[in-house]
């Protein structure tokens, strides 16, 4: 079963061809990180400049946005965090 939110016509045409709907889905980019001993709190606060190196949430976000995007700023972006 799919599910596509699309609601307006201009929505099948940007997101389209239809083969192509899936890769429109957040849901198909989730991966599950488990971080032992890190709350909600840990994990905002491991994105800000004070914190970035003390956990590996930072390098894991940028590792996934290497790994799905397709623009070139993203793949510019060094992963220096792990």
């Amino acid at each position: 079963m799919t599910f596509y939110t699309f609601t307006k016509p201009y929505q099948l045409v940007v997101f389209g061809p239809e083969q192509k709907y899936a890769a429109s889905q957040p849901v198909n980019f989730v991966e599950v990180h488990i971080y032992d001993d890190i709350d909600h709190y840990s994990i905002l606060s491991a994105l800000s400049i004070s914190y970035q190196d003390k956990q590996a949430i930072l390098g894991d976000i940028i590792s996934f946005l290497h790994q799905h995007s397709h623009s070139p700023m993203v793949k510019n972006i060094k992963n220096d965090f792990k």
